[in-house]
């Protein structure tokens, strides 16, 4: 149990693990319990997420579970032995403010605790068939980043010159259409979030056009034969939809030798570079002249 706190000299409460400020998975699980010192009556305990523009997702705490442990604590506050609560919400991509609050005895509701939790969500590797590979990329994940809060990366190298930077773009725009299934938005929300934890300036855009120019920003293109065939041929004629393609990176899903991969391959090779999630794709891609490289869940810039 984390260490317990006060809350304007009336409510104590505490959390049962630390609350990670990144979560590789859009569900968020938090335990603990909360009290009222002055054994004043508490009418509810709730979590408030906001994420951006998308409206406020609240969410009920089960109460009033067994708390021996604070019964002990508190022996004056008759509800202490049932002071414990448990939270379990469903949380949006990217960078959600966190806002806990408890109804105290005139029912108003009162903030106690506030934080913001950035998504990663992974889960949808797992929802694939990919539970391995979910847990995987979580690892990764996680291991660089403790590896990056305990050793900084430096600005210069040893002796003394700038050093070029991994990853150059700072603005990503990553196309798709919402005529495609779930899974692919959710592919695109997990991207999106990824560059996003970069420090990129990030868009997320569906059924729009390409912009002519790149302007110094990486675009990304989810599931092309998806995107051409049901948004962008439906807007401008092939030979625009050829000359848009030299600015665009492919983020492919499809397996080889099916309907889909070719009608990919068709459009790559007008295609400023290729990624897919699957080696087999990458191959195939390379055996016919593509520039391809395996999407790993992390970005890379090459000149």
């Amino acid at each position: 149990m984390i260490g317990s706190r006060t809350f304007e000299d009336e409510f104590a409460y505490g959390f049962d693990d630390p609350i990670d400020t990144v979560s590789y998975s859009r569900a968020v699980r938090i335990s603990g319990w909360l009290v009222n010192i002055k054994a004043q009556p508490i009418h509810g305990i709730r979590l408030i997420a906001r994420n951006g523009l998308w409206p406020r997702r609240v969410t009920r705490a089960r109460r009033k579970r067994s708390r021996p442990d604070i019964a002990l604590e508190f022996p004056n506050v008759p509800d202490a032995r049932a002071s414990g609560f448990l939270i379990e919400t469903q949380l949006r991509s990217g960078r959600n403010q966190i806002s806990i609050q408890v109804q105290d005895e005139q029912k108003r509701w009162r903030t106690f605790f506030s934080t913001a939790i950035k998504v990663l969500p992974l889960d949808l590797l797992e929802k694939a068939g990919f539970p391995n590979v979910r847990d995987h990329f979580a690892d990764k994940l996680q291991h660089r980043r403790n590896a990056t809060e305990i050793h900084p990366p430096a600005s210069e190298s040893v002796d003394g010159k700038a050093e070029r930077p991994q990853f150059q773009a700072r603005r990503v725009v990553i196309y798709g259409t919402l005529r495609s299934n779930l899974f692919i938005r959710e592919v695109g929300e997990l991207v999106a979030a990824g560059f996003a934890e970069l420090g990129c300036e990030t868009e997320l855009l569906f059924d729009r056009l390409p912009e002519r120019e790149n302007n110094d920003a990486l675009q990304i293109v989810l599931t092309p034969h998806e995107y051409y065939n049901l948004f962008l041929l439906e807007q401008v004629p092939r030979k625009t939809a050829r000359e848009l393609s030299t600015n665009l990176v492919f983020l492919c899903t499809e397996q080889p030798a099916t309907g889909w991969f070719e009608q990919n391959l068709r459009w790559s090779c007008y295609a400023r570079a290729v990624a897919d999630i699957n080696p087999l794709g990458v191959e195939s891609y390379r055996a016919h002249g593509i520039r391809a490289w395996i999407f790993r869940g992390k970005a890379s810039a090459r000149n």
